[in-house]
C-alpha cells in the first residue's frame, strides 16, 4: 500500500489569505444568486452591525418580552429591528463620518 505524501511547498499562504475577500463575494454571489453590490453592501455592514448590535438586541427584546410577544415573535422581530436599527446608526454614525487625519 502506497503512503500518502502531502504536498505543501506549493501553497502560498500569504496569497490565499490575500485572496479570501476576492474570492468570496463571487462564491457568495452564486450561492446566493444575488448581485455582487448587495453581497459587498452586506460585507462593509457586517463588522459595524456585530459591534452595534447588543444594546439594540437587548432594548428591542425586553420591550417585546413587556408586551408579551412569543418567543418566535421575539426572536424575529429582535432580528429584523436590530438590523434596520444597526443600519440607520451605521450610515449616521460611521458611513458619512470624515477621517480624521492628524
Amino acid at each position: 500500500m502506497p503512503e500518502a505524501t502531502f504536498v505543501t511547498s506549493d501553497i502560498k499562504w500569504g496569497d490565499l489569505c490575500t485572496d479570501a475577500p476576492d474570492n468570496l463575494v463571487p462564491c457568495a454571489q452564486g450561492i446566493t444568486g444575488w448581485t455582487v453590490t448587495t453581497v459587498k453592501w452586506l460585507v462593509e455592514l457586517s463588522y459595524p452591525v456585530y459591534l452595534l448590535h447588543p444594546l439594540p438586541a437587548m432594548v428591542i427584546s425586553a420591550i417585546l418580552i413587556g408586551q408579551g410577544a412569543g418567543q418566535i415573535m421575539v426572536v424575529l422581530g429582535t432580528v429584523g429591528a436590530t438590523f434596520i436599527i444597526n443600519v440607520i446608526i451605521y450610515y449616521v454614525l460611521i458611513k458619512f463620518t470624515p477621517d480624521s487625519k492628524h
